[in-house]
């Protein structure tokens, strides 16, 4: 099943052209968003070059609502297809739309990732696209203040949602790294309750 393709309108904060901004329903913390592609892109790498401004609005506009709200730097992190939204194998993909996380918090991914892979630092995101031809999947964190990574992980066993677990761990709340567990939905519903107005000018909906 493709989960991006037809997300609950309850989710949608915000939508353009090509992108939707989401609340994740297995929030980490109160203010976890999503960036979503519309169409079936992959991973960041492989959203044309074309669209790259308009999701780059998008984010910096989801990024400033966070830091206004939370009073917090934000933490960004995408699984370039590597270890995410995986079942046994590539092929069993469940989710095929490029999507990544905004945090907010200034969570540090960047100490347990340096001792398995190598990361080199880019300043504009079509950057992405080159660094993805090259070198395949990858995994991409941005921690607030310090240089933006790709980390190569072709050819590397990467562990399904990663970077979540290690998100989750870096929170204190090594209990929300898998989502599958959830079974509550306080954390998106208190997100949702300071964010929905700034996006669509009304209460949050019942």
């Amino acid at each position: 099943m493709c989960v991006f393709c037809e997300p609950s309108f309850e989710l949608i904060l915000h939508r353009t052209e090509h992108f939707l901004l989401l609340l994740d329903p297995f929030a980490l913390t109160p203010g976890h968003l999503l960036i979503a592609s519309q169409a079936h892109y992959g991973c960041l790498g492989e959203v044309p070059r074309e669209q790259q401004e308009e999701v780059g609005d998008l984010r910096r506009m989801a990024i400033a609502h966070l830091e206004a709200v939370f009073n917090k730097p934000v933490t960004r992190y995408e699984h370039g297809r590597a270890g995410h939204c995986l079942m046994r194998n590539i092929a069993t993909r469940s989710c095929h739309h490029y999507h990544e996380h905004l945090i907010p918090g200034h969570l540090a991914l960047h100490d347990s990732l340096l001792a398995q892979y190598k990361f080199l630092s880019f300043e504009q995101e079509h950057e992405i696209g080159a660094l993805y031809e090259r070198y395949n999947e990858y995994l991409l964190v941005v921690e607030p203040g310090l240089d933006k990574r790709f980390y190569i992980a072709r050819n590397r066993e990467v562990a399904p949602h990663l970077l979540r677990t290690l998100s989750a761990e870096a929170l204190g709340c090594p209990e929300r790294k898998n989502w599958e567990d959830y079974t509550s939905c306080a954390l998106m519903l208190e997100g949702k309750e300071l964010l929905y107005p700034l996006f669509h000018n009304e209460p949050v909906p019942c």
